[in-house]
């Protein structure tokens, strides 16, 4: 039997459009059970360490604890949420924001629980480059993290 082009590249296909429409509905379900100040929001992490926390990135610079009262569970009734008051991180002073520039990602390495090591990517300010830094937030299960002045590990010429 042959198979078409079109034929095996279909399911990966429908599985990417079907991703990115789940992460539009959770920006939008995010926004509206949690008031994030109308910021653009740019990306929703889960730190995996167990503290059903969401971590929502705004291209302002700012990363907002997100908790919902249930940990988040799917058990088929509408959740409410909470924002926390200060930002886990507020990078907006060394960020651009502007069009497609800010604060554009969030990744938790895969120890955060014990290392409480963290990364963002941002548009930096001045410049416009895209940087990458590393971030700690100590103790892991800290709500508050200090965003580094010396651990840009990356930088991307724009």
């Amino acid at each position: 039997m042959k198979l078409s082009f079109l034929s095996l590249c279909l399911p990966f296909l429908l599985a990417s459009n079907l991703a990115g429409h789940v992460a539009a509905q959770s920006v939008a379900y995010v926004q509206q059970v949690a008031n994030v100040g109308g910021e653009v929001i740019t990306d929703i992490q889960n730190a995996g360490d167990g503290s059903g926390r969401l971590f929502v990135v705004t291209r302002d610079g700012r990363i907002r604890i997100v908790r919902f009262p249930d940990g988040g569970a799917d058990d088929g009734t509408p959740d409410s949420a909470t924002v926390d008051s200060t930002p886990f991180v507020n990078i907006a002073s060394r960020i651009t924001n502007s069009g497609e520039r800010g604060l554009l990602g969030l990744a938790f390495h895969p120890s955060f629980a014990a290392n409480g090591y963290f990364f963002v990517n941002y548009s930096a300010s001045g410049s416009g480059d895209t940087e990458i830094a590393r971030c700690r937030a100590d103790p892991p299960a800290s709500d508050a993290a200090v965003y580094p002045t010396g651990d840009v590990l990356k930088t991307i010429d724009q």
